[in-house]
């Protein structure tokens, strides 16, 4: 498994804790949203280079960026409860979505 994928994993893991039952999906990049929106839709917008690691060798320093929406009744207090799971995460980095998603 690729670390992009691994990182990838571990966001979803942390945001279906904090989700609790609510459903969380990982959507296909440039994919219309599934017509039985789920509650969490987490969406890969990039991956960027952002240097060589000086820990192991020769990978890369990778971030990847993704899109995490939120649907249904519960709206506020789900995405509430995301927020806080991220920002207890030391890794994650919380942003607003570009202008220009793509």
């Amino acid at each position: 498994m690729s670390v992009t994928q691994r990182a990838l994993d571990q966001l979803v893991s942390i945001l279906t804790a904090a989700a609790q039952a609510a459903e969380v999906v990982v959507g296909r990049p440039g994919a219309p949203a599934p017509p039985d929106r789920p509650p969490v839709l987490v969406t890969p917008l990039s991956l960027q280079r952002i240097g060589r690691s000086r820990r192991s060798g020769s990978l890369l320093d990778l971030e990847l960026a993704v899109a995490v929406e939120v649907a249904g009744a519960d709206v506020l207090s789900l995405t509430e409860r995301l927020l806080s799971a991220a920002e207890a995460a030391p890794h994650l980095r919380i942003e607003p979505l570009p202008p220009e998603r793509p």
